[in-house]
């Protein structure tokens, strides 16, 4: 008998449709099943037409269609809700990175501005402040202001690297 579901048709009533199966699968074309099938059923007193038995051929391919389709979106449904899962684990995944790399560039940042104001001044601008400061210490003996320690302040060495004010002769005035 057919796993098919029964119809009111003479195939179905007989339990023929196993046989009809069959028979299709032999590429037997449907007035040749229709005769193979009447001559079965000729002790009954029944015949089958060949339009009935391609009715019923054409019912079942239907329904093994819609049962396919089926299957096939249960399928899909599986894979795309397996596929989301994929995503979503990956979107946790790169925000997780993310969220540590910015993390990391947060705390450079952090150590980039702490590195820059530990860094000496560029040679430049060490030149031009250590100019205003031999200003600053000449204005300051010009108006007799007291200079006692002056002999012994090393410009050179407070701006890393400059030569100390006495070998220059800045005190020379």
């Amino acid at each position: 008998m057919s796993d098919l579901p029964m119809g009111n048709s003479k195939i179905d009533r007989y339990g023929l449709g196993d046989q009809v199966l069959q028979l299709v699968r032999e590429k037997k074309n449907v007035r040749e099943i229709a005769e193979i099938l009447s001559d079965q059923l000729a002790s009954e007193g029944e015949s089958i037409s060949h339009e009935a038995v391609s009715k019923w051929i054409r019912k079942r391919r239907e329904e093994q269609d819609e049962l396919r389709k089926a299957a096939a979106s249960e399928v899909l449904r599986d894979r795309f809700e397996s596929d989301v899962k994929v995503l979503e684990h990956l979107a946790d995944r790169l925000l997780e990175d993310f969220d540590r790399d910015f993390q990391e560039v947060k705390e450079d940042m952090g150590m980039f501005g702490i590195l820059r104001k530990q860094v000496p001044l560029p040679y430049e601008m060490r030149v031009q402040l250590a100019g205003e400061i031999r200003q600053v210490l000449v204005a300051k003996q010009k108006i007799g202001t007291d200079n006692a320690g002056a002999g012994d302040f090393s410009l050179g060495a407070l701006l890393h690297g400059l030569p100390d004010d006495r070998e220059e002769g800045a005190g020379d005035g």
